[in-house]
């Protein structure tokens, strides 16, 4: 079955926010922004900016690319959740820490291999 297409910026929002049970003021919350204003993102009214649309990734556990208008399945490259989550921890980490991340993940693929 085909993933069903959404279009716009504020469908893909609303889509987003019900899949994980927040209310609008969760989001507004979360971004630091006011209620009004969410519900104007979802009405494509106005689009946040990008201090706030870094924040409200984050919050909906989605990546940017996201709200592009691709499908969840398309964006996804069919992440589950759990995987889409640790993407986005690593991507807010240091430099450093990823390094660390990489040798973790280097180490563990070797001992596999034996």
């Amino acid at each position: 079955m085909e993933a069903e297409k959404i279009k716009n910026f504020g469908e893909l929002l609303k889509k987003r926010r019900t899949e994980l049970g927040y209310l609008q003021k969760d989001i507004a919350n979360a971004v630091g922004t006011a209620i009004s204003t969410v519900n104007n993102w979802e009405k494509n009214v106005n689009y946040p900016l990008c201090d706030k649309f870094a924040v409200l990734c984050q919050f909906l556990k989605v990546p940017y690319e996201y709200f592009l208008g691709a499908s969840n399945a398309e964006v996804s490259n069919n992440l589950s959740n759990e995987e889409i989550s640790v993407l986005n921890m690593y991507r807010s980490m240091s430099e450093k820490d990823k390094n660390f991340i990489k040798i973790v993940m280097q180490h563990e693929l070797q001992k596999k291999e034996l």
